[in-house]
C-alpha cells in the first residue's frame, strides 16, 4: 500500500510519498474524516492546495489501507 505521485518536481514527490508513508503508518484504518483532518495538515506543511475531493479521496485510500495515484499540477 503506498501512493504513486506524479510531478515535474522530484524533490516534491519524494516528500510528499515520505507523508504518505507517515499517514498510513499512524492512520491507516481509522474513520476517513479523521484521516481527512491529518492529510490536511500534512498538504498545508508541504504548501500544496489541493481540491477536497482530492485530499477525501486520498484519505480513503489510506484509511483502506488501499494503493493510490496521485498526480501534482
Amino acid at each position: 500500500m503506498h501512493t504513486t505521485v506524479t510531478t515535474d518536481d522530484a524533490q516534491l514527490a519524494d516528500r510528499v510519498r515520505a507523508a504518505d508513508e507517515s499517514l498510513r503508518k499512524s492512520f491507516a484504518a481509522l474513520p476517513v474524516d479523521d484521516v481527512v483532518v491529518e492529510v490536511e495538515r500534512s498538504l498545508t506543511e508541504l504548501g500544496i492546495d489541493l481540491p477536497a475531493s482530492t485530499v477525501r479521496e486520498w484519505a480513503q485510500h489510506i484509511s483502506d489501507r488501499a494503493d493510490y495515484e496521485l498526480t501534482l499540477p
